[in-house]
């Protein structure tokens, strides 16, 4: 990963710093909100983050060894899930202040408005059951955008397909929810790709964005028998086409690592 990182850097003469995230599956949402502490910190005007994973043998073999995988197209959140499909992907995002932004005419695509990562400190490999790792991070990262519960339009889900991250995903937006007035719309689009790992967060940053400019939310596929819970509005079915001015994407690693990103539609910066 360091190896990547240098070789964009070469490549695009990128003087300022480069380093590699190592968070296991939360390393591209994690490297999402590093690039923008150094932007609120003044240590730089612009900055290219997210993540890409490669396949290998290896990472197969160790999912494989943890009984994780599914051998049919995975299921995230439904009662009859079974585990994940690996998938190979990246995404990067170009992140930079407002004032630079206005300064070369950019098209800014969305606001990050709030991030927060935490750790579950519980366990090397599982979720800490009640989700109260993630909820935490999911509760500051709200207060930083400075929105409420209610302000949140969708969340794309980490949703891995595996029943122990599935259950301590839903029982962590039922702690982060629970003053809200309506179920939260929530998704996972590792239904479409796969788990990409490290770039997870990175290209579910992309599609949170996408889901905001277009106002539309992709559906969990193969989603048919989902978790109870009557504070989650599950996205199946049919694509929905509603705004969504304000949207999350959660990311949850390997060694208790969470990380979750707000994104705001354009208009919601102050001219």
């Amino acid at each position: 990963m360091a190896r990547v990182a240098a070789s964009v850097g070469e490549h695009l003469a990128i003087h300022g710093p480069t380093c590699a995230v190592s968070a296991a599956c939360a390393s591209g949402g994690t490297a999402i909100g590093l690039a923008a502490n150094m932007l609120l910190d003044g240590f730089v005007p612009m900055a290219l983050a997210g993540g890409s994973d490669p396949l290998c043998p290896f990472t197969m073999s160790g999912f494989n060894s943890l009984q994780s995988l599914d051998p049919e197209p995975c299921r995230p959140f439904d009662q009859n899930r079974k585990g994940l499909n690996i998938g190979e992907a990246g995404a990067v995002l170009v992140l930079e202040t407002l004032a630079s932004a206005r300064l070369r005419h950019a098209n800014v695509l969305a606001v990050l408005k709030g991030w927060a990562m935490t750790n579950d400190a519980s366990h090397p490999t599982a979720p800490q059951k009640q989700g109260i790792g993630l909820a935490d991070c999911i509760g500051r990262a709200i207060e930083m955008a400075g929105c409420s519960v209610d302000d949140i339009g969708y969340v794309n889900a980490h949703g891995t397909g595996t029943p122990l991250n599935d259950i301590a995903e839903t029982n962590a937006y039922e702690l982060a929810f629970r003053e809200r007035r309506r179920p939260i719309p929530v998704s996972s689009t590792k239904s479409y790709f796969g788990h990409c790992l490290g770039s997870a967060g990175s290209i579910e940053a992309a599609i949170t964005i996408s889901a905001i400019r277009s106002g539309t939310i992709f559906p969990t596929l193969r989603l048919t028998d989902p978790i109870e819970s009557a504070m989650l509005d599950w996205v199946k079915g049919e694509v929905r086409h509603e705004p969504v001015p304000l949207a999350m994407s959660t990311s949850v690693g390997f060694g208790g690592s969470n990380s979750v990103l707000i994104f705001g539609s354009p208009e919601s910066i102050e001219s």
